[in-house]
């Protein structure tokens, strides 16, 4: 009885993370790919540490063979920024496709060899997370737009060591 009453205790002195106490994105909502579906399409995400502490951080999509992430799972040191290289590969369609930036504060000692098992120990409630959503506006031809996305006309959306893949 005593046992449960302590992992309960536990429990509730380690909150759940609020949005935006390590990291801050931007774009923050939507991630908006701009070009010709022949060629890879770029989008630039940086992830800020708004935070006194290192953060590790972890990026994943719905969709990963449509996207490349250059710099997947890294280290960004107190106040400072990442800058993520997103590619939307050749032909590939944007259907609700959507990335997951997840990151939680370190100690300083973590090394970069070590974040994968990291990430695979970690507890849900101590990690922040931010949710992107994907828009793709095609260039179809000279002075002419066309605007894909995967939402509706009028909805709203929300220095480094790093790990390349």
């Amino acid at each position: 009885m005593r046992r449960r009453h302590v992992s309960r205790f536990l429990r509730q002195s380690t909150p759940p993370l609020e949005k935006s106490q390590l990291i801050q994105l931007s774009p923050s909502g939507t991630l908006e790919f701009c070009g010709s579906a022949k060629e890879v399409i770029r989008v630039v995400l940086k992830l800020t540490n708004i935070s006194s502490t290192t953060v590790a951080f972890k990026i994943k999509t719905t969709t990963p063979d449509h996207y490349y992430v250059k710099t997947c799972i890294g280290l960004i040191d107190p106040e400072n920024s990442a800058d993520i290289s997103i590619g939307l590969n050749p032909g590939c369609s944007v259907v609700k496709d959507k990335f997951l930036v997840m990151c939680t504060a370190v100690m300083d000692d973590l090394k970069q060899s070590e974040l994968s098992a990291f990430w695979r120990s970690r507890k849900r409630n101590s990690i922040e997370e931010h949710k992107l959503s994907c828009r793709v506006v095609m260039d179809t031809g000279p002075g002419i737009l066309s605007s894909k996305t995967n939402l509706p006309a009028n909805s709203t959306s929300s220095n480094s060591r790093s790990e390349e893949r």
